[in-house]
């Protein structure tokens, strides 16, 4: 994946929303350098994409489209709230929790079902199998 162009600017939001974005960045992208960088354009590219009416068509499989919501359930059941971004261990936790299964291969099988389907998009690689940071689509 190519490296986007970053800009440096300055914001003046409310202090109780800029609290609970320090609390819950790290728990969905990790304590990381960059977690504050990464929930600021989560939630601009969510802005956006109510504000210039892009649709994705999505028809996925039942079956799939099933897990994803029970699998949407369970992160909104850790995390408090349901993201539009997450780290793929958050993922891999709530695929286990909802499926009942162990194994690596399974939960990344699903992962790739999901991205085939539209319902989630790897943000930080162009493959799934190698990303950390996936996108809730639907």
């Amino acid at each position: 994946m190519t490296k986007t162009e970053k800009v440096i600017t300055t914001i003046t939001i409310r202090k109780d929303i800029f609290d609970r974005v320090i609390e819950i960045a790290p728990k969905i992208y990790g304590v990381q350098r960059g977690a504050l960088s990464l929930a600021v354009e989560e939630a601009l590219e969510y802005w956006l994409g109510l504000h210039s009416h892009q649709i994705t068509p999505l028809n996925p499989r039942p079956s799939t489209r099933i897990i994803y919501q029970k699998m949407k359930n369970h992160i909104q059941f850790i995390l408090g709230f349901v993201p539009i971004k997450v780290h793929r261990e958050i993922l891999e936790q709530a695929i286990r929790a909802v499926r009942g299964i162990r194994s690596d291969r399974a939960v990344s099988n699903w992962i790739l079902a999901m991205c085939a389907e539209g319902l989630l998009k790897p943000l930080d690689n162009d493959n799934p199998k190698y990303a950390k940071i996936f996108e809730l689509v639907a």
